[in-house]
């Protein structure tokens, strides 16, 4: 991919934007899109309009957008997130029990 635009992101739970880089034509601010992040493969939802790479200034190496987030990807994410509350929620109440949990997410598809 070549990079021609480099875009704000933030990700759930961060007051933070953060930069990546896209070819994607006609990002706007409120889209979600899948990123490659230090963390893996995220969610995350543009805060600033797409700007020019050659305006891009910071010496620090631009992370890739993968995609706009479709349907599917969006409905994993919230069903994660469900199932991340959940374990949550009975790891707290289970915290004297010594029972074992188990957690399965499923996995954002990247065509990395």
């Amino acid at each position: 991919m070549e990079i021609k635009y480099f875009v704000g992101i933030k990700f759930a739970k961060s007051s933070k934007s953060y930069f990546f880089g896209t070819d994607i034509d006609g990002l706007q601010i409120g889209d979600k899109v899948v990123a490659d992040s230090i963390r893996g493969i995220q969610i995350g939802t543009v805060t600033e309009e797409p700007k020019s790479i050659q305006e891009y200034k910071s010496q620090l190496e631009l992370k890739e957008i993968v995609r706009k987030a479709t349907n599917d990807d969006i409905f994993i994410y919230q069903e994660n997130a469900k199932i991340t509350m959940t374990f949550l929620f009975t790891k707290k109440m289970q915290k004297g029990l010594r029972t074992p949990l188990k957690l399965q997410f499923k996995r954002l598809k990247s065509s990395i």
